[in-house]
């Protein structure tokens, strides 16, 4: 994993980020690359970009943004696999999704996390988030619509102070509608030092906890939806581990291998390509597509 970018200008109702990292400030592009090759060195396959708001990255740095950057550790560096960690819905524009068909066609992850935290424009209002349930939703279907079997996963935040009853059921059904490959659900917790820290009308820990479960039920039925769906095609898997042989596809999807020249072993830090053949409810199973010494 390689940082970008730090700190975080949004101050978000619920989020202490901006207290304790300070100011969004970016890393040069040439740093980056040099700390890209460096890792290629000690023999990574895989770099993830990390930060606090990635689509912001380079608005303090002359003539850089997270397109040019992200151009240039490609045609600079040999990494096989580039995840970009996290975007906002209103960052993900058809300029930066073009380049995982082009620049970065069968290098950049199709995986976006891109967080939700709650589907009620009010509560999204109240929030400071800058964006609707309609906007955000349409970002889902840029990016769809430009990558073809993209992973999508999400945060919410169950229990936002003052939420209700009809302003959680759009939540639950925003969640619903979305189909992530994967949610990551919070229940509220307060923060001191955050805007919602000081709000009268926290809910109760129970009603709160009853939210998150509902949430968790519906990623629960998308995150195997999203994985049976992948069964019968085939992908590209980052061997994490040997015996049994475990690891990630590019799709951020964990799977595990289940035949080859030995029952479920293949070389660690290898990147294979693999058949999907079925999901055991937790992660996916495969078989090698190619039997040659790996197998």
């Amino acid at each position: 994993m390689i940082k970008i970018q730090e700190g975080c200008d949004q101050v978000c109702a619920y989020c202490i980020v901006p207290t304790v990292r300070g100011r969004e400030r970016s890393i040069p592009t040439e740093e980056i690359v040099e700390e890209v090759r460096r890792l290629i060195s000690s023999g990574a396959r895989e770099v993830v970009l990390t930060g606090t708001q990635l689509g912001s990255y380079g608005f303090d740095l002359d003539g850089q943004n997270l397109s040019s950057m992200i151009e240039a550790v490609l045609d600079e560096t040999d990494i096989d696999r580039l995840r970009v960690s996290s975007l906002q819905p209103l960052e993900i524009m058809d300029g930066l999704l073009e380049l995982w068909s082009s620049a970065g066609a069968d290098r950049l992850c199709p995986h976006f996390h891109v967080p939700l935290q709650a589907g009620s424009d009010r509560v999204l209002s109240t929030m400071r988030r800058r964006y609707t349930g309609e906007e955000y939703l349409k970002s889902l279907e840029r990016v769809r619509t430009a990558i073809t079997g993209a992973a999508i996963t999400t945060d919410v935040i169950a229990g936002f102070p003052g939420e209700t009853d009809d302003e959680f059921q759009q939540t639950v059904e925003l969640v619903t509608e979305a189909n992530y490959a994967d949610v990551h659900i919070f229940p509220y917790s307060s923060r001191p030092g955050t805007s919602a820290a000081h709000f009268d009308d926290h809910l109760d820990p129970s009603l709160v906890a009853e939210r998150a479960a509902r949430l968790r039920e519906i990623g629960t039925v998308s995150f195997a939806a999203f994985r049976r769906g992948l069964v019968g095609s085939a992908s590209r898997v980052l061997w994490e581990r040997d015996e049994p042989s475990v690891g990630l596809t590019d799709s951020y999807v964990r799977t595990r291998l289940v035949s080859g020249r030995q029952t479920g072993r293949a070389r660690m830090n290898s990147i294979e390509e693999v058949a999907l053949t079925g999901f055991d409810g937790k992660v996916m199973l495969a078989e090698p597509l190619m039997i040659g010494p790996d197998f």
